[in-house]
């Protein structure tokens, strides 16, 4: 099928953008001399600039033509940390958090948006793992395992993280029901009623209801977008308070995206020792690092 002229137009212009004929900043020829050079209406080359500058190749200046527009961002800047002074604080996660967790796991909004549960193909699956289960029995996931989790699990973790440098045996790990139950049952090891924990503020909310769950205080210590956890104001709240536990995200934290640089993060082990305090790493992206 023949493409539409302005379509045409489009495509060519946009090539042309795209193997730099135009550089970042540059005019294009007039609306005119486009009309005249590809022999097309004024109302066609339009629809193609407009086009291009929908899809941001292209941004329009008054009485100056249209341009070659960067499609690189400016990048804004990055918010600014807490000024607010660390404290210890009870937890109190307003009831709006619970209200927006309740309602965004509404699943009888859309019943069966799993798929169609009449399916023939969920048979014939049906069939296919039940006939495994019978032939591999040992391999049977209908049976109560070790409390600590699955040995094969387990093992093959050992190997993952001999790999980062990590030296684990299959006995140091603890297979949990998903990242809160491994945050509680962290705090639940580390701490008892009233006592201090050191969070990032901002902080990612699941832990400040665990927090609040188990009666802990809370030390919000600022965190920057760009490097983490502020080391100096680390520091300072275990000098002025008993602090039992922190929890830190040192990969993607959480909301902020920040990562730790490797001196930080000695930084802050050094510090956890020297203070004996329990290190809490919340460590959902570490894989995703680099």
């Amino acid at each position: 099928m023949t493409p539409y002229r302005y379509q045409a137009l489009t495509n060519q212009l946009k090539g042309d953008i795209q193997a730099s004929r135009w550089k970042v900043g540059e005019r294009l020829p007039s609306v005119r001399e486009l009309c005249r050079t590809q022999s097309l209406s004024k109302a066609t080359v339009l629809h193609a600039l407009h086009q291009l500058e929908a899809e941001g190749l292209l941004e329009a200046r008054p009485k100056s033509g249209y341009f070659v527009k960067n499609r690189q961002p400016e990048k804004p800047p990055a918010p600014q940390p807490s000024t607010r002074k660390p404290s210890p604080q009870a937890v109190n996660v307003p009831s709006i958090f619970r209200d927006i967790m309740k309602h965004s796991a509404a699943f009888d909004i859309l019943p069966n948006a799993g798929g169609n549960q009449a399916s023939t193909h969920l048979v014939s699956l049906n069939r296919h793992i039940s006939r495994a289960m019978r032939t591999h029995p040992e391999h049977s996931a209908m049976y109560y395992n070790e409390p600590t989790g699955d040995p094969a699990l387990r093992n093959q973790l050992s190997e993952h993280y001999r790999t980062t440098s990590l030296d684990l045996a299959p006995s140091q790990f603890c297979i949990t029901a998903g990242c809160q139950n491994a945050l509680f049952l962290a705090l639940m090891a580390t701490c008892k009623p009233g006592d201090n924990v050191i969070v990032e503020s901002p902080a990612f909310y699941g832990a400040l209801q665990l927090l609040q769950q188990l009666q802990l205080n809370v030390i919000e210590i600022p965190a920057s977008s760009e490097t983490g956890v502020d080391i100096e104001a680390f520091e300072s709240a275990l000098q002025k308070w008993q602090v039992t536990a922190c929890i830190v995200t040192p990969a993607f934290a959480t909301p902020t995206g920040a990562t730790m640089s490797a001196e930080n993060r000695r930084q802050l082990v050094t510090l956890a020792n020297q203070y004996d305090i329990a290190v809490i790493e919340d460590d959902i992206y570490g894989d995703l690092a680099f």
